[in-house]
């Protein structure tokens, strides 16, 4: 006797799926909040700096490496938020077999005169469909919160080089 597959756990797929669409939504709220935060910083630095009361050329040595590579760290930390922010989308082509997950598929179906045809394969097949979507949105939501923290990273790094530079001087 061949045992019983077992049901497809649909309900908890889509709370995944929301789950993780809400996650996105967050590391690009917080990707975006931290540019802000970071933009008023250099602007702040900026006006510190054009004033012409005060130049990072009038720290001692130590203080001027130190604050170099702290302004060396804040524009890493703005590369790995703007890259948190970046678009994602899928790595590959969207062929006839596969389902419509996102809205890449979509466009590549309507491409090639397939919509129709995919739409009505993606209904005939909505389990593989949210693997898929679930498969894609978390890869997504780990690479944007994996730039967050790096990008959190730089900043308490050029927050205590920049600090101790002005402390040095």
């Amino acid at each position: 006797m061949a045992e019983a597959k077992p049901e497809f756990p649909r309900r908890l797929a889509e709370q995944l799926l929301a789950e993780v669409r809400v996650e996105i939504a967050r590391a690009d709220s917080k990707a975006a909040l931290l540019v802000a935060a970071l933009g008023l910083g250099a602007g702040l630095f900026g006006g510190m700096t054009t004033s012409g009361d005060w130049s990072p050329g009038a720290l001692p040595p130590a203080g001027r490496l130190s604050w170099w590579l702290g302004v060396v760290a804040l524009m890493v930390a703005l590369a790995a938020f703007l890259l948190a922010v970046a678009p994602r989308f899928g790595s590959g082509e969207w062929t006839p077999e596969a389902p419509l997950t996102y809205f890449g598929d979509i466009h590549q179906a309507a491409v090639r005169g397939r919509l129709r045809e995919a739409l009505s394969a993606t209904e005939a097949a909505p389990d593989r469909r949210l693997v898929q979507a679930l498969e894609f949105n978390s890869r997504i939501a780990s690479v944007k919160l994996r730039w967050v923290r790096h990008g959190l990273v730089a900043v308490a790094a050029g927050v205590v080089l920049i600090s101790g530079a002005l402390l040095s001087g």
